[in-house]
């Protein structure tokens, strides 16, 4: 008789260990970290022992698992982004309004009392700057050349001005935006050759966006962890200085990029006044002072 097989062993699979990759005394905290695991489809349970709740995984599933949990408590350890600062503190309309009433009043005071065009005499000239005619740094913002000129001045300007008026309030933001575009054209008148002659509100609509743009960035206005966020006002601004301040024949490029610096600048020393704004009474102190500083200026030329 020949010897048979022996019988087959039975293959009994050993089942593979859980190994705890959470200990923590908090069952929220095993139970969110489980559904974190969940999530990405790695098998997971919780066990509590003496009071010690264990977040179990696959041995296999260990290594995949650490690093989960790992990017999961990295993401989550970054402070939350700072909540917008509230930067409405006025009526936008109104110093929209004061805007265009000041460069439309001289087209219409033209027409009415004069026969010699503003722009002649109240333009930006360097050779008389030099001279001492500092105020011209100030009048020239009144005038435009043409019906387009103060158009697209009306445009821009009214929309920074809305700004202005919401953030700032109108009485703040016209007297910072219009000492940054006065410097701006004394700054000019530095780099400038004698008989260069400049007249337009560009120079004060590109003060307004610098300080409407750093005023709102430093306010927490654009605060975010995402850094694209963030910086969103410095891209919108040179976008805008790119597209409106640096093509046409007659476009001032300095003028543009002085009031723009200055503007910031502004915006940085407005961040210096409290949350709260001033009060009513401190808005129309600062409307009336910027009114002031122009009428004298345009005094001084008559």
């Amino acid at each position: 008789m020949l010897p048979t097989d022996p019988p087959p062993i039975p293959i009994v699979p050993v089942p593979e260990p859980w190994i705890s990759v959470v200990q923590t005394l908090d069952g929220r905290v095993a139970h969110q970290c489980a559904l974190v695991l969940t999530a990405r489809k790695i098998e997971c349970r919780t066990h509590r022992v003496e009071g010690v709740w264990h977040l179990l995984v696959r041995e296999r599933d260990l290594f995949e698992a650490r690093r989960e949990l790992a990017m999961h408590r990295e993401e989550n350890s970054q402070p939350p982004p700072t909540p917008p600062t509230d930067l409405q503190t006025g009526n936008g309309w109104w110093a929209v309004a004061g805007f265009l009433i000041v460069i439309w009043s001289g087209p219409w005071i033209e027409s009415v009392f004069l026969t010699e065009p503003l722009r002649k005499i109240g333009a930006f000239d360097v050779t008389a700057f030099r001279a001492g005619a500092w105020w011209l740094a100030a009048t020239a913002l009144t005038l435009h050349a043409d019906l387009a000129h103060i158009a697209a001045n009306s445009l821009f300007g009214g929309l920074f001005g809305y700004l202005l008026g919401r953030w700032l309030g109108g009485g703040v933001g016209w007297l910072f935006t219009l000492l940054a575009a006065i410097a701006a054209n004394m700054t000019h008148a530095l780099i400038q050759a004698d008989g260069f002659r400049a007249i337009g509100a560009s120079t004060t609509v590109f003060a307004a966006l610098g300080l409407v743009g750093i005023y709102a960035w430093l306010r927490g206005a654009f605060a975010s962890n995402d850094r694209r966020r963030r910086f969103a006002p410095a891209f919108a601004a040179i976008a805008m200085i790119a597209m409106t301040g640096t093509s046409g024949e007659n476009t001032d490029l300095f003028g543009h990029l002085f009031g723009f610096l200055y503007g910031c600048l502004a915006g940085f020393v407005a961040t210096r006044l409290p949350n709260q704004g001033i009060g009513v009474s401190g808005q129309w102190l600062c409307a009336l002072s910027a009114i002031g500083i122009l009428l004298f200026s345009w005094s001084q030329v008559f």
